[in-house]
């Protein structure tokens, strides 16, 4: 089992020197990061828009949350591609067809 992991941490390494930016382990955790990032702008945009409600200011929120809800929609559709992408090209350097 040790011997398992360690050719598997290995291999990762490896990789990442051969590779770089786009290894399989540094696609990951950008698209981790970026998952990160959209699910704390949300929780901001959520919690301001609670704020705002508080003070009245209802109207205002309504109209920047029908604009937000295109923004992420719009976020959504391009993370989707990228990550469809990446894990086409983990899947062909998985079966040894590239590099």
């Amino acid at each position: 089992m040790n011997r398992k992991n360690a050719r598997r941490i290995l291999q990762d390494r490896l990789e990442e020197l051969e590779m770089g930016e786009d290894s399989r382990t540094s696609v990951k955790a950008r698209e981790k990061s970026k998952k990160k990032a959209s699910s704390t702008k949300k929780k901001r945009r959520k919690y301001k828009a609670l704020e705002g409600g508080k003070a009245g200011e209802e109207g205002e929120e309504e109209d920047d949350g029908v604009e937000n809800e295109l923004e992420d929609n719009s976020e959504k559709k391009s993370t989707g591609i990228e990550a469809k992408h990446a894990a086409e090209e983990t899947s062909l350097l998985n079966s040894g067809k590239i590099g």
